[in-house]
């Protein structure tokens, strides 16, 4: 899975962006564009983080005096090949090592299927979803975890993407309502339990606010 991380607005052929696209497309490697400039910041800085990561193997190609400055290493086109990423300066020189790269790991027109969220473990709905996409859920979701407010990320979706998003997440929290109602009634015994004034009264402090 290749992701090519573009400047949309450049058209000059001479320009390593769209010569890198040329060659994919004339070797026949399944790949996929996306606008640099609108890709949330947080995953911006996570394929810098693994450049810098891969630093002893990228450093074989010489590269500019700045090359791991995060400006130069952001310059499309940025490529991202099974969760590695490269800069446009080790591109130009290693192209060929980078397509055997991704065509060894990943067998082409590989699909994964994602079980419908269900109560019956004996389901066999299920949903495929490529490997592209696959690989945007994981780098949202580490966003996520990160700490980054979901609207931080959400805002940069179309508004398809947006809807799906909060269906998902209203379906999860209609799942998960039971679960949380009988949390909320622990608790309450819970507080019941541990509050002093009920060994003697029989009911809770907080019944006279």
């Amino acid at each position: 899975m290749i992701i090519v991380y573009i400047d949309p607005k450049d058209t000059n052929p001479r320009h390593d962006q769209n010569t890198l696209i040329d060659i994919l497309t004339k070797a026949n490697v399944e790949f996929t564009t996306a606008s640099i400039y609108k890709t949330p910041l947080i995953i911006i800085r996570t394929l810098t983080q693994k450049m810098r990561e891969n630093r002893e193997k990228l450093s074989i190609v010489k590269g500019p005096s700045d090359k791991w400055n995060h400006d130069t290493l952001i310059l499309p086109p940025v490529m991202e090949v099974n969760g590695d990423a490269y800069p446009w300066w080790y591109t130009r020189e290693r192209l060929d090592e980078i397509i055997r790269h991704a065509r060894i790991k990943i067998p082409e027109k590989k699909k994964l299927k994602i079980k419908r969220i269900t109560n019956r473990k004996t389901t066999k709905d299920q949903i495929e979803i490529d490997l592209v996409s696959l690989a945007r859920i994981n780098i949202t979701m580490l966003a996520f975890v990160s700490g980054i407010d979901p609207i931080d990320v959400m805002k940069f979706w179309p508004m398809g993407e947006r809807t799906g998003f909060m269906l998902g997440w209203r379906l999860a929290q209609h799942y998960k309502c039971n679960d949380m109602l009988i949390l909320a009634d622990m608790l309450v015994n819970k507080a019941h339990v541990a509050d002093p004034y009920t060994r003697d009264k029989h009911r809770w402090i907080g019944d006279e606010m």
